[in-house]
């Protein structure tokens, strides 16, 4: 290919990149200007180190490559922002012509994410050999099977688990009770708030919770979990504390900044933190205030409201269409709870 739309995904954009810079020619990936606010530098230093030349200006990234070739010893990757750096390069190294030495330097922010891919491409076929956070992979990698069966999204689960808590009952099918995905923590953490909770073999059911309780969490694992869980967390008159994610402001919105605003509109005491935020206890039975929220062309903060407006807050959210990035049928659930 030689043009495509990312949109505000940074996903698309990291992962597309890496497989556009297989193909020897000029591409160009376009998104928003939020989309490139968020920080790609480690982007263009992996494929830098492919020898592809990769800038960014005016919205667009451009890339001009002859395919891969390794410069150095080994690819280095910083994760200390994301791990989806890494990911992009290990799902894009099928058939290569060399062998690919990785070390990944940083924190590992999300790191099960990638641990996850890991599991995929091992299940495909590749083979990675790794010593601590360095990694290898062999020349000449096939895929030796053709089918994969893909979990559900839990990220976007828990928001209609979320909508159960508050307003009725939700049956989430074909639920992967042994999920390596990160957010999969959020059916512990809806216990720990008093939210009933069961399964019925691969089914998760959520009904209301009766009384909602506050709930301390760190988030490093599963920052998409933040938005929508401090929607639930500002419903309970305890206090809550969330954090361990100072990533959040490189999203699709500054989704700490983004959830202050939220709290804002509905007078729910709160401190900002630099890693997530802290929901002071508060009595939350008054209700009646007329709100306009718009998410900012971030998803999880319209199903963050949604939840509000769900337990009876007046909101209208605006730009509703936004969750048609992760979650098409959002609303349809919605209304059906």
């Amino acid at each position: 290919f030689q043009a495509a739309d990312c949109g505000h995904a940074g996903t698309v954009l990291r992962f597309l990149a890496l497989r556009a810079s297989r193909i020897p020619g000029e591409h160009k990936l376009v998104g928003s200007s939020r989309l490139f606010e968020r920080p790609q530098e480690d982007l263009l230093k992996t494929l830098r180190q492919l020898s592809v030349e990769a800038e960014i200006r005016n919205d667009t990234l451009f890339i001009r490559s002859q395919g891969w070739k390794l410069l150095g010893d080994a690819l280095i990757i910083n994760t200390d922002i994301s791990s989806q750096f890494a990911s992009a390069l290990f799902l894009n190294s099928w058939s290569l012509n060399f062998d690919l030495p990785v070390v990944l330097n940083g924190s590992s922010v999300s790191q099960s994410y990638f641990y996850m891919t890991m599991s995929m491409l091992e299940h495909l076929g590749m083979s990675i050999k790794r010593q601590n956070s360095e990694f290898y992979i062999p020349n000449q990698q096939a895929l030796k099977k053709y089918k994969y069966k893909c979990e559900i999204d839990l990220s976007s689960a828990f928001a209609i688990a979320a909508l159960a808590a508050v307003s009725g009952n939700a049956r989430i099918q074909n639920f992967p009770v042994n999920s390596l995905q990160p957010d999969s923590s959020f059916v512990g953490i809806l216990k720990k708030m008093n939210i009933p909770v069961d399964f019925d073999k691969e089914t998760l059911i959520v009904k209301k919770s009766s009384s909602l309780k506050g709930v301390e969490v760190n988030l490093k694992e599963c920052p998409d979990l933040f938005p929508v869980l401090s929607a639930l967390c500002a419903l309970s008159p305890d206090r809550s504390v969330l954090r361990g994610a100072a990533h959040l402001k490189f999203k699709e919105s500054n989704r700490i900044q983004a959830i202050s605003d939220l709290l804002l509109c509905i007078g729910r005491k709160h401190e900002v933190l630099d890693d997530g935020v802290i929901i002071e206890a508060q009595d939350v039975s008054k209700r009646n205030l007329v709100i306009v929220f718009d998410p900012e062309e971030d998803h999880r903060m319209a199903m963050a409201a949604s939840v509000l407006r769900q337990a009876g807050y007046m909101i209208r959210i605006e730009n509703r269409h936004v969750v048609n990035k992760s979650f098409p049928e959002f609303w349809d659930c919605f209304e059906g709870l």
